[in-house]
């Protein structure tokens, strides 16, 4: 014990080794009550921010779980249940509907090439048709009306002919199928 008081350099006179010994003891008290009060502090405010965080977190997360199923749901709403080979055919029933209403008459159709996107189908689908400016506008405004399984891509007008009030035109559509195109092909769909 001798040689580490050495070592310490650690007064010989016993006062000054009492005083030291307090003085040390005191730091330690004081240390100890520092600690004691701003680590509860500390840990209460940390608590406080991530208990905020987390509750913004749930809250954020809630908002986006909403946005999700609103979004899944009109997906939903808007795709054919059918496969992608037949869903030409249900669209050009329903154009068909829409073009006789409106006195419009269909002259063409073709059905383009499916692609898979996000486990499902796009079926692009072009329509001719011929018939008056205001019978057109109609049958358009009907398929929008519809808020279907398919959406208007595209319209073009050219007139017919000089002298009449006909025109013509190509309705481009795209028809969404559940399921991916390359799936369905394996399946026989």
């Amino acid at each position: 014990m001798g040689d580490l008081l050495k070592k310490l350099k650690i007064p010989k006179d016993p006062e000054s080794r009492w005083n030291l010994v307090l003085v040390l003891s005191l730091s330690v008290i004081v240390v100890t009550a520092i600690c004691g009060f701003v680590a509860p502090a500390f840990t209460s405010h940390a608590q406080a921010v991530m208990s905020t965080q987390q509750a913004a977190s749930r809250t954020r997360w809630s908002v986006v779980n909403k946005q999700l199923s609103t979004v899944e749901s009109a997906i939903k709403e808007r795709t054919l249940s059918q496969s992608a080979d037949n869903v030409g055919g249900t669209i050009l029933d329903a154009v068909s509907q829409y073009a006789d209403k409106s006195q419009v008459e269909l002259t063409g159709f073709k059905i383009g090439v499916s692609k898979s996107v996000s486990g499902m189908s796009i079926v692009p689908i072009s329509i001719e048709f011929l018939g008056t400016f205001p019978n057109v506008i109609k049958m358009v405004k009907l398929i929008e009306a519809r808020g279907s399984e398919f959406a208007l891509g595209s319209l073009d007008l050219s007139s017919s002919n000089i002298g009449t009030d006909s025109i013509t035109g190509t309705l481009l559509l795209t028809g969404y199928v559940k399921g991916d195109s390359s799936a369905l092909a394996k399946k026989g769909g």
